[in-house]
């Protein structure tokens, strides 16, 4: 099933569901560009560490523009396996409103293939859902709370004494604040400072026609000379108020709540990374598991209960991943959703694991210690050596319960799936 911005929040609490009860989850990328083999071949073979610096060099040049996940449930009764398909179309852009800005690239190459196989950039652009990375989610937080927080200008604007306009101006406008101060207890409680020569602490109809530059030069005046006031911007005009630093703290403090819940309301697809490597999901709200509760065949839950039966579960089951040819869609997947790589690989197989303590490479199964010349190992192949199987063999299943005999496993006391009206298919030959 095609997942984007128009059907996301009906079927995210479906897929957390799901990924909260499965065995394994399996993934692949779509990219838009990759670590291409030089030109010209070199002559010595690539350590792993230098190979890890080339495909860390592109994950953090190119994106990630699809998600295919499948998620798998086994039902060792029926000897079968439950495969339910989704791919998810990302878009690069992010809101401006959160003051994160991301630079996206394609390569040539990758972009030729996508363009064969009817890839478009405007769908990706206008029905593919945004995201925030852990390490963007981060940033901007701290840009929020240093905007909230803070009375100074943006930066400071320098008025050359030749710029006799803008000189004029503000000698118009500091005598208006000093008249408007001398005023004492008669004074009105604000001050309008509208557009030049018609500046009057007279009460009327106030003119349109103040400039960008001109609101900054007021703002930074009353910034910079007159710390007791305060400025604020309205469509026609400048208003000065005295300081009310309970009023102030109060107005930021709830500035500050309003961006934060801006900011998670774009986390978009980050909360199904955060559902498969079982991180923390406090940020989304019950309200987003009610399409969860309507497609329920027995509701027997409020949403509440839901959503902490949901996220207690995401946090006890950890689901085998499995792709094909994994170590450039791991680097892809932590630079794009995570954060920044880690300068060597050592420090990135600790930080991956982690994330996902069980991994499962289905081309190094096909491959591992098959001498010098390795069997044909690409997906077709693979699929075309395993048709002849009727039946998966689940008691042979390398994952956490592979030790257990069927009848452990299914007394095991695992999570149960909360039975949904979903996609599903019933593969007995594709493992």
């Amino acid at each position: 099933m095609d997942i984007g911005i128009a059907n996301f929040s009906d079927y995210l609490p479906v897929i957390l569901n799901d990924i909260s009860s499965s065995c394994f989850v399996a993934i692949d990328f779509e990219l838009s560009g990759l670590a291409f083999p030089p030109s010209v071949p070199s002559i010595t073979t690539p350590t792993v560490q230098e190979r890890y610096l080339e495909v860390k060099e592109a994950a953090e040049r190119y994106q990630i523009l699809q998600v295919g996940l499948t998620i798998c449930h086994e039902d060792p009764h029926k000897v079968s396996y439950t495969l339910k398909p989704y791919n998810f179309n990302l878009s690069p852009i992010t809101d401006p409103g959160n003051d994160v800005n991301r630079d996206w690239v394609f390569a040539s190459r990758s972009m030729d293939f996508l363009l064969a196989q009817g890839f478009s950039i405007d769908t990706m652009c206008n029905t593919g859902i945004r995201y925030l990375s852990r390490e963007e989610e981060q940033s901007a937080l701290r840009t929020a709370a240093d905007r909230c927080r803070t009375r100074s200008p943006a930066s400071d604007m320098q008025v050359q004494q030749y710029d006799q306009e803008c000189l004029e101006f503000l000698q118009s406008a500091r005598l208006a604040i000093n008249t408007w101060l001398a005023g004492g207890v008669k004074r009105e409680d604000w001050l309008n400072i509208p557009p030049p020569r018609t500046i009057d602490v007279a009460s009327g109809e106030v003119p349109p026609g103040l400039s960008g530059i001109q609101r900054r030069l007021v703002h930074q005046l009353i910034h910079i000379e007159y710390p007791t006031l305060t400025s604020r911007g309205a469509p026609t005009f400048i208003q000065i108020q005295m300081r009310n630093e309970e009023f102030e703290q109060k107005s930021s403090e709830a500035k500050l709540i309003a961006k934060k819940q801006r900011i998670r309301d774009h986390i978009g697809f980050r909360w199904v990374v955060e559902a498969l490597v079982g991180g923390n999901l406090d940020g989304l709200g019950p309200e987003a598991f009610g399409p969860l509760r309507m497609k329920l065949k027995n509701p027997k839950f409020s949403v509440q209960q839901l959503s902490e039966q949901v996220k207690g579960q995401l946090k006890k089951n950890r689901p085998v991943l499995v792709g094909h040819n994994m170590f450039c869609d791991l680097l892809f997947f932590y630079s794009c959703f995570i954060g920044p790589l880690p300068n060597t690989l050592k420090e990135f197989n600790s930080a991956i694991h982690t994330l996902f303590p069980m991994l499962a490479d289905t081309k190094y199964m096909a491959t591992h210690e098959c001498g010098l010349v390795p069997p044909q190992s690409s997906l077709e192949d693979l699929n075309v050596n395993l048709a002849h199987l009727e039946d998966p063999k689940i008691g042979k299943f390398t994952s956490p319960w592979s030790q257990m005999s069927i009848a452990d496993r299914a007394s095991r006391d695992r999570p149960a799936l909360l039975e949904v009206q979903v996609p599903q298919i019933h593969p007995r030959s594709r493992l």
